[in-house]
Parts: C-alpha cells; sequence; structure tokens
C-alpha cells in the first residue's frame, strides 16, 4: 500500500491520492484499496496515451519540418540544472543518482556506508610464511595479524585492538569519488589511490598474472569438507551456502583453537582456511556477510598445498585489490540507502586516507622508529610495508570524533586547505625516519607499473587508471589538459558484473581475455613522467579543473569562518564538531535563526501555525543542547588527561612520636 501511495506521488505528481493510500494503510480496507487501485489503472492507461499521442503528434511535426527543409520543431532535450552548467567533467546521467549531487541539494541527507569486513583478526603459523612468502601475500598478512602489543610500560603484552574501519572518513571519500575520471574531486586537485600506494601501504606483488574471471570449483561442497575431515578434534559439521563456505565454520580451523604442537594436515588446511577469509573478508569483500565465495578456494588450495615456489602461480595481487576498490568506489557513490555496503579492499583506501590527509587520521606515536628487527629476513620481503604503523601501534581518538562525524568529515574536506595534504609522503627521509631497518622489498621492487597505461583486472571487473591526471602525486609535470588514455574502456566492459548470472570463466574469459593479456606488457607502454614540477602550470590547471568539476558538496554559511582541519605533530586531528569552537559557530548561527523569527512574528499574522512554531522550537531545543554539550567538558581534549600531569612528588611520613606515659602526681594532702 505505502509503495502504492508513493507510486502516485512519483508519477502523478498528486499528493491527494498519496495521503488516501496512506490512510488505507493504517485502516486496513480491503474494498476501498480495490477501488482505488482500479482507478490506479485507468490513470495509468490514460497517461500511457496521452503520452503515446504526444510522442506522434511530435514525430510527425518534426517529419512535416524536414519535408519541408525546416526544423523549427526539435526533439526535447535533457536540460542540465543550473549547478550542471560548465561542469565539463561531469556525465550528466551520472550526476541523477549520485551522492554528491543529493548532498547538493538536501545536505545531511545521506546515511554512511557500512563496510563487510572480518569481525576479528588471525594469528600467522609459522608453518604459513614460507608458503606467504612465495604467494607474494606475507607483508600483506602482517598488516592485520593478530599480534601483541609492542608499547612498552603498563600496557605492553596487551592485545593490540583490531583495526576498524571509519565508515564516517570512507563515506566522505565515495561521495568525491567520480566514475567519469576514476579519481577524487577536491577542491586543491584530483587524487587517487595508484599502484603506487599498493606498493607502499600494503606491500602486494604488481609482476605476475592478472587475475581475470575466476573458475568455478567443481563438487567444492563435497571435496572441501572432505579435506578438512578430522582435521581438529570436535570440530563441527561442514556448513555452506550456495555463495561458499560459513565464515564461522572457517574460523574453527583458527591456529588457537589447535593443541600445538600442530601436525604437517593441520597446518595446510589452517592455512588454506585463513587464506579464504585473508581473500573474501579483507582484500576483495563482498555483500555476502556469512559466507566468503567458493571461486577462492582453488587459489587457496594451491599455495595451501604448495611445496616449492614453482608450485604456486604469480599473480599480480595489487592491481587486482586496486581493480576491487575502484569498482566498489564506482558502485558505492550511486547508494543512498541504509547499510548500502562500500566493498572491495576499504583497508586500502583508509591507509592512503590516513598518509596524506590530516582529517579522521589517528594519533600514533609515529616518532618513534619501527624497528626492523620483528621481520628479520634474508630476502627483505618479510619486513615493514609503509602502513603497518597505522596497524601495528596504538591508535588514539577523541571520543566524538568515532560516532556522528560524517557531515563533519564532509565539511571539513570542503575548506581543508592544500597545504595540510600530503602529496608525496614515500620520500627517502619518511622512509629512513620510520624505518629506519628498511622496508619490504615488494613496496619498490614493482616500481615499473606504476604508471602503466594498461587496464587492471579482478574477475570480470575491468578498470582505467588515470595516473595522467595526479601528476603530483608522484612529484611530476601535471599538464592544463590532462590527455585522454590512449584506448578508452568501453562504457559497457566498466559495467561486467556478475550480479545475476550464472557464465562460467570460459564465456568471461573471451570478453575480458584481452585485458587479462594485456597486463603482460604492462611495463611497455607507460604514461610520460619524470618532468619537474611546476606551481604556475599546476595553478593553470586547478583553474580550468575547478570550473569543470564540483569542489565543494556542503558550501559553508560563511566561507571565511570555517575552520580547516588542523595538524599536530604530522598526525593528529580531530573532529571541530562539539568543540568550543564549534559552540560560537553555533551560537551565531542561532542568533540568526532567532532573529530571524522574531521578524517574521512581528510582521506576519498575529497567530501562528502551532506546526511551524513547534518545529521551530525543536531546533531551538535541539541546537542549545549541543552549545550545552560544547561548552561543558564532554570532550576528551578538555579534559586534562593523567598521563600529562606531572608525578606528584613522594614525601616521606616519619612515624608519629610517642611519649611515654609517667605517673600524674598527686598533690599533697594536708
Amino acid at each position: 500500500m505505502r509503495h502504492l501511495g508513493a507510486n502516485f506521488y512519483t508519477q502523478f505528481r498528486k499528493k491527494d491520492l498519496m495521503n488516501v493510500f496512506k490512510r488505507l494503510c493504517i485502516q486496513n480496507q480491503q474494498w476501498k484499496y480495490n477501488f482505488l487501485r482500479s482507478k490506479l489503472q485507468e490513470l495509468t492507461k490514460q497517461q500511457v496515451v496521452e503520452r503515446k499521442a504526444a510522442r506522434d503528434a511530435n514525430i510527425a511535426a518534426h517529419m512535416q519540418a524536414v519535408a519541408a527543409g525546416t526544423t523549427a520543431v526539435e526533439a526535447p532535450v535533457y536540460e542540465a540544472p543550473q549547478e550542471m552548467a560548465g561542469r565539463s567533467l561531469l556525465s550528466r546521467d551520472l550526476e541523477k543518482a549520485h551522492r554528491a549531487a543529493k548532498l547538493e541539494e538536501s545536505p545531511n541527507s545521506l546515511p554512511t556506508l557500512v563496510t563487510r569486513g572480518a569481525n576479528q583478526n588471525w594469528q600467522i603459523h609459522p608453518g604459513w610464511v614460507q608458503r606467504l612468502k612465495w604467494a607474494g601475500l606475507l607483508p600483506f598478512a602482517r598488516l592485520i595479524e593478530a599480534t601483541m602489543s609492542e608499547v612498552i610500560g603498563e600496557r605492553g603484552g596487551t592485545p593490540i585492538k583490531r583495526l576498524q574501519y571509519d565508515h564516517s572518513l570512507l563515506t566522505s571519500l565515495v561521495d568525491r569519488w567520480r566514475p567519469e575520471t576514476h579519481t577524487f574531486h577536491f577542491r586543491w586537485g584530483e587524487m587517487t589511490p595508484t599502484l603506487q600506494d599498493v606498493s607502499y601501504l600494503l606491500g602486494l606483488p604488481l609482476a605476475g598474472r592478472a587475475i581475470g574471471p575466476l573458475a568455478e570449483p567443481v563438487d567444492w561442497d563435497e571435496q572441501m569438507p572432505a579435506r578438512f575431515q578430522g582435521i581438529r578434534v570436535g570440530q563441527p559439521d561442514f556448513l555452506c551456502e550456495d555463495h561458499g563456505p560459513k565464515c564461522d565454520w572457517l574460523l574453527n580451523f583458527e591456529v588457537s583453537q589447535f593443541t600445538a604442537p600442530m601436525s604437517e594436515a593441520q597446518i595446510t588446511r589452517s592455512l588454506e582456511a585463513y587464506l579464504m577469509w585473508l581473500l573474501g573478508k579483507v582484500m576483495f569483500t563482498e555483500n555476502h556477510q556469512t559466507t566468503i565465495s567458493r571461486r577462492y578456494i582453488p587459489i587457496a588450495q594451491e599455495i595451501a598445498e604448495a611445496t616449492t615456489a614453482d608450485d604456486i602461480i604469480p599473480r599480480s595481487w595489487g592491481s587486482a585489490v586496486l581493480a576491487a576498490t575502484y569498482r566498489s568506489l564506482c558502485n558505492a557513490c550511486t547508494l543512498v540507502s541504509p547499510k548500502s555496503g562500500l566493498l572491495g579492499c576499504p583497508l586500502l583506501l583508509q591507509l592512503w586516507s590516513w598518509e596524506r590527509f590530516p582529517i579522521g587520521r589517528p594519533d600514533i606515536d609515529a616518532e618513534r622508529p619501527f624497528e626492523a628487527t620483528w621481520f628479520d629476513d634474508a630476502d627483505h620481503i618479510d619486513m615493514p610495508t609503509f602502513g603497518i604503523i597505522w596497524t601495528r601501534r596504538e591508535r588514539r581518538f577523541a571520543r566524538d570524533q568515532v560516532r556522528n562525524c560524517y557531515p563533519a568529515f564532509t565539511e571539513q574536506f570542503d575548506v581543508l586547505d592544500d597545504r595540510a595534504v600530503i602529496w608525496e609522503p614515500y620520500t627517502a627521509a619518511a622512509v629512513h625516519a620510520r624505518y629506519p631497518g628498511g622496508i619490504s622489498i615488494l613496496c619498490y621492487r614493482d616500481c615499473a607499473y606504476w604508471m602503466t597505461q594498461s587496464k587492471i583486472i579482478f574477475d570480470v571487473s575491468v578498470e582505467v587508471m588515470a595516473q595522467q591526471r595526479i601528476m603530483r602525486q608522484f612529484g611530476s609535470r601535471q599538464l592544463v589538459d590532462p590527455p585522454p588514455p590512449i584506448a578508452p574502456l568501453p562504457a559497457y566492459v566498466h559495467k561486467y558484473n556478475r550480479k545475476g548470472t550464472s557464465h562460467s570463466s570460459t564465456w568471461w574469459l573471451q570478453r575480458v581475455g584481452s585485458y587479462v593479456d594485456e597486463w603482460l606488457t604492462a611495463t611497455t607502454h607507460l604514461w610520460r613522467h619524470g618532468d619537474q614540477f611546476s606551481p604556475q602550470e599546476f595553478e593553470a590547471y586547478l583553474q580550468r579543473y575547478t570550473a569543470a568539476a564540483r569542489v565543494r558538496l556542503i558550501p559553508p554559511i560563511d566561507p571565511a569562518e570555517a575552520p580547516p582541519a588542523s595538524m599536530y605533530d604530522m598526525y593528529p586531528t580531530q573532529s571541530t564538531a562539539g568543540s568550543r569552537q564549534h559552540a560560537g559557530q553555533m551560537t551565531s548561527d542561532l542568533h540568526d535563526e532567532v532573529a530571524q523569527y522574531t521578524r517574521q512574528v512581528s510582521s506576519g499574522p498575529l497567530l501562528q501555525p502551532r506546526d511551524q512554531q513547534v518545529s521551530w522550537l525543536r531546533r531551538l531545543e535541539e541546537k542549545l543542547r549541543g552549545i550545552y554539550s560544547a561548552i561543558t567538558c564532554s570532550r576528551s581534549s578538555d579534559v586534562v588527561q593523567r598521563h600529562l600531569l606531572p608525578p606528584r612528588p613522594s614525601t616521606r611520613h616519619d612515624p608519629r612520636p610517642r611519649v611515654t606515659p609517667t605517673a600524674t602526681p598527686r598533690p599533697p594532702t594536708s
């Protein structure tokens, strides 16, 4: 009934009929429903007839004009809204559904996106290390390893907290993603995660075979429980769905579930379960929350059962993760319903944001060097990556930053000063300061792929990179008019997905196989780079870019008063919501609203509608509550922290002096 009522307003713009349907939802009267249903059918038929007649009339008039040699009658065209004027980088068709357009119309109207990641991390067994190294997954596995804290002092030896995704921060980035350019559109220019970020942050290899269409395993629901039969005492029965095995069932083979020492069969099968978790819950997340795709089983089994490095196919894991992340961003930027998911690899996106922007960045102990003795590897593979400092160090946030900060982050990205952006975080000085013992060789071994023009692919998702639009991230010259790709990706190829299809991997390989083979020569087709960066030329690029894109989502009331995000010691930032500075802005806004309402009441009728008065009083109540919360000690930064107080001086207390009791002499008696 509610959907039918909404259709009345959507199709016929008649709110009275919509309200009638809403009342019927409450009354639950079947005969009225049947009556209005028949009316709906009549209106639908009438509207179809009217539209057809109007279309036929336009066609007939157009044909007559063409026959007469004039084209006075033109076909109706879509007129872009006033805000779209001049935004040549934005697609009009995509703009209708993009989150940024909806935020521009109605700020604070969209919910945050969610992630489908894991609820807990796994420990890495020493017996897995060599096979993970052969597969090129060991540095990435160290990022999310369930390990003990390295903090010295009273917190030493406590479990490090699992890295939680900041949904507000990730959603604020998704709002600025543009599938037309595969870049984020900021006020200071375009930026995007690249293969360089994948190498330094995650330590994933780029060389190797592109991960194209994944094969469908045969009889996997029979062979997998047979391999795991009797591996652990008391293990539950095999649990699965059509999509794949259950995550809860795979958790039964985590290392902590076994009694030491583990047998070789237990090590192999636990590694297979771990790889299923790593691929499905960290690297390539999907909307399936309780299961992991069965298509990862052949890869996990291949790596787990390998006895030499030749038993494992070298794969380009880095390009696959970036392709999955690009595809998830292209899909998520049009999702507006609650509980919509950001898929792919949110870990890459969050670490990339922390490295470059102060917004939402946690406060960590970045000055203390990262000891490389933890991963002393002769092959220089099992060593730190650039992103491990964010997952292995204790992260501190203000209390108000972890909840309800999506609007604050959106505003901070709109007003962030470009001087606070870290364009090149992977300099030699930064590497030496963080990791004096060196970093993993996978962070820079495949640098020849960073500027490739080849398409990146994961499964059936084919994506194109846009390094020519973000040359400043590489410290190179940014052209005013970035050139288009030599071989653009067709729009229909970019829409390939497995949703609602059951095609085999052979069928898919016929359609995307050329992009899989293209990766074999990825190092031969590169974008020109290495030219010295020119601030003057970049300024000219900015002028052209800002006129062709949307650089602000929520225009502030007074841009001069909007406070930019500040940095402290390079790494901290807190949300401004709830601060005393925010309280001052709220007080000013409240004063303007009260003054406006006073003028409205004084110049309007004596009696105002009750609904209008109640609505205004409720807004007044909410703003007063926010001001009260801000001017009181409601934030962790408003309270003097205990560790900042000087130690209380110790005072030695001597024992209390004691007086030896003596007999009191009696007065003489007479």
